[in-house]
Formats: C-alpha cells, sequence, structure tokens
C-alpha cells in the first residue's frame, strides 16, 4: 500500500498509546434478539451498580451471534474524521441508546518502526476488537461484558517500515454504554504511529489542541448574556466550526445547529444568544474542520433565563397554580407539560399533538425511560381522554395494553427495571394500568387487568417495605429523587388506603430530607447518584422547582418529570420544611440520618443561614465508587456557588462514565465530619488518576482567595475555607480552568469547612481563624488532624473520628433525618 507523504504521526515509547486513528462513520443497526423475560436480582434490598445483574435477553443474543463470527476486512471507507488528541490514547465511542442497538467502527493506522520483531501491546476494551495487520487477521479480543474494561496482551509481528492496522470495534448498546479500545505500547523501541490525512498535520494537531481546550466563557449562561466558546490558543488560520446544542434531559431536544468561523488569531467564538436554548444544562458538540479531516469535542453548558429566585405567589396553592400555567407554556417536551396543559386548561394544540405523538412511539418501542412517561399517560387517560385530540385516545389505549410492565413478561427491550426508581416506576404502572383496564387482556403479559393490579400492588408493597426501613440508597439526588416524586405522587393521586398513606409517609420524607439540603433556593447535598448536569448547574434541576412551589422562591425552570404530579395534587408538605430551607437564624441546623440498606449511608449536614456542609460519612472507604457525591458545599451569594472533592473516575473532564470526572469516586475517601468541619483521607492505590481535586468555579464567589495553604471562598454571607495536605494548585487553562484546583499523590488529606457572617463574624475574621490553625499528615500512618479555635479534630483512615480526643462515632442509625441545633 502507498501512503502520501502528507499525514498526522507521533513517536509512541513504552506506555504510551497509539492515539492517531482513521476513523469510519459509526455503524448503528437495531439488534433486538428473541423476546424472553429478564432476569430478576432486585430483592428489594438496592444497591447502585446492580451486582449479580445476568446479561439481558438481547446480549445473551449478541454473544452468540457475533462472538467469533467471520467478519469480512471493510478498506473501502472514507475517512470521517481523525482520532489525534493533544494527549491521551483512549479512543472513546461512549453513548447512551434507548433501544438495543450493534454499533461498530473501522479504524486504521500505520504503524512504522525500524527494527522487524514482535512488539508487544497492552488492548483494552468495553466492547469487542479484531485487528489486521497488513490484511491478515492477527487478534480477536471479544469479552462483550457490559460496561466492564477488559484487558489483554498482544503481541504484532512488524516488519521494518511501514506496517498497516485495521481495526474493528463493536459493541451492543444497552443504554449508557461505555465504549473505547485503548493500545499502549509495552516495548521500550520506539514506534511511529501515523495517519494518512488530506490535511495539514500542524493544523490538524493544532486544531485537536485547541478541541482539547473549549469550554464555555461562563459557567452559566443566562437569559442576558451570548453563548460565548473560549479556547486557550489561536490558530494562525479561519477554522470553519459546527455547532450543535442538545438537551441532556429525556427530551432529547436539539436547541441549536449552527455553522460558525472561528476567526485566525481569536479564541473567543460567538455561537448565539442563550435566550435561544432552554434552560438546563447541555451537551454542545464542536466539530472543527481542517480540509477532509475533522476534529470533534463534546463538552457541557449550563444555561439559565431565571437569574432571580422566582416570585409564584404567596401561598402554596396559588404557587402550583402558577406554576401549571407556566409548564404548560414553557415545560420541556414531555408527557408532564402535556398534563400540565391539559390540567390548567391552558392547551395549545400543536404541542399537545407534538408531545403525545413523540411520547407515544417511544412507549410503543419500549425504549428505555418510557416508564417515567407512561404514568403521565396514565394520570391523562383516567383524567383527559376525551380532550385528546382525535385518535390519540385509542393509540393511548392500545400503547398502555401493549407495553411490558415488568422483567418477567418476554420482550427484547432495554428498559431498566433494577433501581429503585425504576423499580418504583414499574410497580406504579402496572397497578395504576391494571386498575384502569380491570377486564382487558394485556398484550406482553397474557394476564387481565385485575391480575396485573394484584400483581403491582403486591410488588409496590414490597417497594414500600423496603424504602420505609432502609430509605433510600440514592438518598439526596438531584437526579431520582424526582423519580420518587413521580411514583409516590402517582399512588398518592389513584391509590386507596393504606397504600396512599404509605406514599403519603414517603413523600414527607423526601421533602424533609430534601428541604433540609435547600439553601437559598438550591437543592444540594451529598448524594447517592450524581451526574455532573445535576451538580454543576443545581438552580436547574428539578429539586430546586419543587422548592419553588413548595416554599416560595427558588427557581422555577422547565423540568416537567414529576413537579406537574405535585402541583395537580392536593398534597402539603410538613410545616418544619420551609423553616429548614430557608433557615435564617444564628444558630446552626445540624441533622444525622442513615439511608440505603443496612444503613449504608450515614449523613451529616451542618448548616447556617448562608452555607452548608453535606456529608456521607466512612461510606465504603477505599472501595471503588459509583455515582455517590460524598461532600458538597453551598454558599448563599450565588445559585451556582458550589464546592466539592472528588477523586476523578476518569481523565476526560467531560466524560459521561460512572464515576466520572467530577461525579462520583474512583476511590471513595475515608470522611468524617463534625460541627462544620470536614476531614476526608483518600488512598488512591493503584487507581489509573493520580490526583483528587476541588471544584470551584470562581467566577460565582465574591472572594475566592488562595492563602498559606488554604483556598478560601464567600459569596453572600457564607463562607467555605479548603485545605489538602499535599497542597492546591489551581488550573488556570482547558475545559477546567478556572474551576479546579489541583493535589497530586496517592495518599492525600483534605480539610473542608463552612461558616457565615451571622456566626463567625466578617470574612477575614474566618480567615484568621484558619491561618491560625494546626495542620498535621502523616501519609505513612493515613492520619490527619487539625487544631482549629482550639478544638482538635483527628481522623485515621483505620480508626475514629476524635474531638478533643473524645470518640465521634456515627449513632443515628434511622432513617428519618435527626434534627437539632448547634449554638452560636
Amino acid at each position: 500500500m502507498a501512503h502520501p507523504a502528507s499525514g498526522l504521526a507521533k513517536i509512541v515509547t513504552a506506555g504510551e498509546a497509539l492515539a492517531h486513528w482513521e476513523l469510519s462513520p459509526v455503524i448503528i443497526a437495531g439488534f433486538p434478539g428473541m423476546p424472553a423475560p429478564s432476569h430478576d436480582p432486585v430483592g428489594y434490598r438496592f444497591r447502585n451498580g446492580v451486582p449479580g445483574l445476568r446479561p439481558l435477553p438481547c446480549r445473551a443474543a449478541f454473544l452468540n451471534e457475533m462472538a467469533g463470527r467471520p467478519i469480512a476486512p471493510w478498506t473501502g471507507w472514507r475517512t470521517e474524521r481523525v482520532h489525534a488528541p493533544a494527549e491521551g490514547g483512549r479512543v472513546l465511542f461512549s453513548d447512551f441508546a434507548y433501544t438495543p442497538e450493534h454499533r461498530r467502527v473501522w479504524c486504521r493506522c500505520v504503524l512504522k518502526v525500524s527494527e522487524p520483531d514482535r512488539y508487544r501491546f497492552r488492548l483494552s476494551t468495553c466492547g469487542g476488537v479484531r485487528i489486521w495487520l497488513n490484511g491478515a487477521e492477527c487478534v480477536r479480543f471479544e469479552p462483550f461484558e457490559r460496561n466492564v474494561e477488559h484487558s489483554e496482551e498482544i503481541s504484532l509481528m512488524l516488519g521494518v517500515g511501514e506496517n498497516e492496522i485495521l481495526l474493528h470495534a463493536e459493541d451492543l448498546f444497552e443504554r449508557d454504554t461505555d465504549w473505547f479500545f485503548e493500545m499502549v505500547s509495552l516495548d521500550e523501541r520506539p514506534i511511529e504511529n501515523r495517519i494518512v490525512a488530506d490535511a495539514d498535520a500542524d493544523l490538524v494537531a493544532a486544531l485537536a489542541r485547541l478541541a482539547g481546550t473549549g469550554r464555555p466563557l461562563h459557567d452559566v449562561t443566562t437569559g442576558n448574556d451570548a453563548f460565548v466558546l473560549r479556547f486557550d490558543e489561536a490558530v494562525a488560520v479561519d477554522v470553519p466550526v459546527t455547532i450543535r446544542v442538545h438537551s441532556t434531559g429525556h427530551d432529547r431536544q436539539t436547541f441549536l445547529l449552527e455553522d460558525r468561523v472561528l476567526k485566525a488569531g481569536e479564541t473567543d467564538l460567538h455561537v448565539a444568544d442563550a435566550g435561544r436554548v432552554c434552560d438546563g444544562y447541555h451537551l454542545v458538540d464542536m466539530t472543527f474542520s481542517a480540509g477532509d479531516v475533522s476534529v470533534e469535542q463534546t463538552i457541557g453548558a449550563a444555561f439559565l433565563k431565571v437569574g432571580r429566585e422566582t416570585d409564584l405567589g404567596p401561598t402554596l396553592e396559588a404557587r402550583k397554580k402558577a406554576a401549571l400555567s407556566r409548564l404548560s407554556h414553557n415545560g420541556d417536551r414531555l408527557a408532564g407539560k402535556a398534563l400540565a396543559m391539559l390540567e390548567s386548561g391552558e392547551v395549545d394544540p400543536v404541542s399537545l399533538f407534538d408531545i403525545l405523538s413523540w411520547t407515544l412511539d417511544l412507549v410503543e418501542a419500549r425504549e428505555d425511560c418510557s416508564d417515567f412517561q407512561m404514568v403521565a399517560l396514565l394520570l391523562i387517560w383516567d383524567r383527559h381522554r376525551d380532550a385528546l385530540p382525535e385518535g390519540f385516545a385509542g393509540r393511548l389505549r392500545t400503547a398502555i395494553l401493549g407495553w411490558r410492565y415488568w422483567v418477567d413478561e418476554p420482550s427484547n427491550d432495554v428498559m431498566w427495571f433494577w433501581s429503585e426508581n425504576h423499580t418504583l416506576c414499574f410497580h406504579v404502572c402496572q397497578f395504576i394500568a391494571g386498575r384502569l383496564f380491570p377486564d382487558e387482556r394485556f398484550e406482553c403479559s397474557g394476564r387481565s387487568g385485575r391480575e396485573q393490579q394484584a400483581l403491582g400492588e403486591e410488588r409496590l408493597g414490597a417497594w414500600l417495605d423496603s424504602i420505609e426501613e432502609h430509605g433510600f440508597i440514592e438518598w439526596n439526588s438531584a437526579a431520582y429523587y424526582p423519580i420518587d416524586f413521580i411514583g409516590l405522587f402517582a399512588i398518592y393521586i389513584f391509590a386507596d388506603e393504606p397504600l396512599q398513606a404509605r406514599a403519603k409517609g414517603l413523600i414527607d420524607r423526601l421533602f424533609r430530607m430534601f428541604s433540609l439540603h435547600t439553601l437559598a433556593g438550591v437543592s444540594g447535598g451529598s448524594q447517592g447518584r450524581a451526574y455532573d448536569k445535576e451538580l454543576r448547574a443545581g438552580p436547574l434541576t428539578e429539586l430546586s422547582s419543587f422548592a419553588a412551589v413548595a416554599f416560595g422562591g427558588g427557581y422555577l425552570t422547565s423540568a416537567v418529570l414529576a413537579l406537574p404530579y405535585f402541583c395537580v395534587s392536593d398534597y402539603v408538605p410538613p410545616a418544619e420544611c420551609a423553616e429548614w430551607a430557608k433557615w435564617a437564624n444564628a444558630d446552626a441546623l445540624q441533622a444525622r440520618y442513615t439511608q440505603g440498606v443496612d444503613h449504608n449511608a450515614h449523613i451529616q449536614l451542618f448548616r447556617t443561614d448562608a452555607a452548608m456542609l453535606s456529608t456521607v460519612v466512612d461510606h465504603e472507604t477505599g472501595e471503588h465508587g459509583h455515582q455517590q457525591h460524598v461532600l458538597d458545599v453551598l454558599l448563599s451569594g450565588d445559585p451556582m456557588a458550589r464546592l466539592w472533592v472528588n477523586h476523578p473516575g476518569e481523565e476526560d473532564p467531560w466524560g459521561e462514565q460512572r464515576p466520572s470526572f467530577w461525579s462520583g469516586n474512583g476511590v471513595l475517601p475515608r470522611l468524617a465530619e463534625d460541627g462544620g468541619v470536614a476531614l476526608a483521607i483518600y488512598d488512591l492505590k493503584d487507581a489509573r488518576v493520580r490526583f483528587t481535586h476541588l471544584f470551584a468555579p470562581e467566577e460565582h464567589f465574591d472572594r475566592l482567595e488562595a492563602r498559606d495553604g488554604w483556598l478560601f471562598a464567600e459569596s453572600g454571607n457564607g463562607y467555605a475555607a479548603v485545605w489538602a495536605t499535599n497542597g492546591l494548585s489551581p488550573v488556570k487553562t482547558g475545559p477546567t480552568g478556572g474551576v479546579e484546583w489541583r493535589s497530586d499523590g496517592r495518599v492525600n488529606g483534605w480539610v473542608v469547612t463552612v461558616g457565615s457572617k451571622l456566626r463567625d463574624g466578617d470574612f477575614e475574621t474566618f480567615v484568621a481563624r484558619h491561618l491560625a490553625a494546626e495542620t498535621v499528615f502523616d501519609a505513612a500512618s493515613r492520619s490527619l488532624s487539625i487544631t482549629l479555635a482550639g478544638r482538635q479534630f483527628a481522623l485515621s483512615f483505620d480508626g475514629p473520628l476524635t474531638v478533643d480526643g473524645v470518640e465521634r462515632p456515627f449513632t443515628a442509625s434511622t432513617v428519618e433525618p435527626q434534627v437539632s441545633l448547634v449554638p452560636a
């Protein structure tokens, strides 16, 4: 094979990955497999990650049909894009699929060596990989285990000069799917890794560096701002850039699709006025063009039209009515908006038609997360079927009778039944659908409606038993408390006693927990399951919208997954919730309680009128994390004034793995808290990422100052102080510039405290108290102590927290928050 002189090349040595690849378009085809029941490991003792789940029917069929099958090498494809990152070599294709899909891609590169021999590589993948060397298949590595990375050592017999590598990667996509491959050289001899590219090599390399530094100019873009992307370095020529902004939510909308040009010498790219994008934390796809080569990058960006707290009225009834009206006009394109329109009487026929068409499409396809929409459809059928556009009542009836309500019903979908929020919604749907159609036959199960109702009620009882006793493993989750609200409010609206009373009891508990963790209208706190989209945009979460309706103030956004149910119900939250959410006393509030099976999560909260510290203490210390957000700080002066510490679960700041760069922990710390002082000790062992870090978006604090090893934050009347024993280094450039402070080292200790003007005096007094503190860390024994304002707090990785030498064990083994006052 003859290769033109133009191309991109990189010298790879031992420990470095082959980073340069030409990539074909990703080839996508549905892969349903044969309908069958799924394994049911629920047991109503919920754990994050659902260990023990057997492969779904679609994956069983995939393993049977795809592993080891003959594949003819395809050499005629045209390069769609190149992979030539400024650093790193993992080739990622991770994505989300709502129905089972077979995805595959062809990749190629050239390896040039000066000495003929076998060269060793470590091949890692989620999925399966085949490799052809100079036209001959030489590697088959097909573990095909969903979202589990596998590695093996391979060797390639490379001849002198150029050797062509053709690689085929594939996997079955089942909802969130990690799909990637990586080839790391294990050979000391240098290897030239080259790709053929009809483009200027220096320009493509510059674009790769450019793409890797892109970030929004503002951490949140308000309705009065332009949406601008900022890059760290300019390029010498004009660069065409295609920008696509699309939702991370269940509505899956695309808000912008723009072609722009980044002018030579400029580092800011004006994309559009922010008013063209709906509220939310969205994904921004960027494609940079250089000749026939494109470089792609996806980042996240928050948009918030409401720059101040929302005034919906003086009473709960008035706020419910006002919220329904606003959601009828401005809600996301989901079934909840249709419900809001029909309940408020403010119906836009075009919008209603669009929502019903789209929602019924996904329900009929049994797409993942359709259980969230089905609850609203059932309520619409019960209360508004006569008001539906022509033809929709019949279609909705057919969809309800044809849907799959639990894992024992045969199907070939990838709907997720096993997490506590999904399990609740499926049982609620089965109970309500059976009740609405008692004499009808349900297609998938073959059962009558009465049988479905009875089974749904029995299963709901098991779920309620578990949560009443153990609490929520997805504690404080801004992503999943709204889903719990969907199911519980549906029971409250539809069911008779005693189910209705049990649902109300858990709704009360949820309101108590999230009101305790709401500060200045923003929902926060440690969380059992967290995503970047909620952590980096607290006022945009649906829990913050719940606060706006329940307590006044807050931020009413476009979220309609759960809020309409609260608004159409007669439910009134416990009286203490409004006081907690708007705490204004000099005394601090302290709460302790547990959530999860076997008291898995020990939750502690310390909050003043203007600052909040929330932790989950001694939680699975030293274990590989999932999506647990273990330490969280909110300050009152800005809705985005938030800090947290975590160990990244991946290298990509914009990645979506579980755990990711910002949400969850690759390795969980030893963590303890007392009276607004938190101590954390990390031992990263052999983790891939070798640092821990702090999220602190500089633009959202009145002051963010580093002094004598401490970092101090002020927002409104709230303060925070952070210390890392290995030091704190600000990241000033790249995708985390202005929001990240890193601390290197396998073993590291962190101290985080909060305070407020009302309790601690002015900011300088708060700072001075910390500068006078004595902090001691012993990495060998993994022990940390701080003497602050005359009190000594000490923690070891294997031992208890002590305060002034007295052990302070966590003793509140109760799922109901135990709330007390800490005098000023």
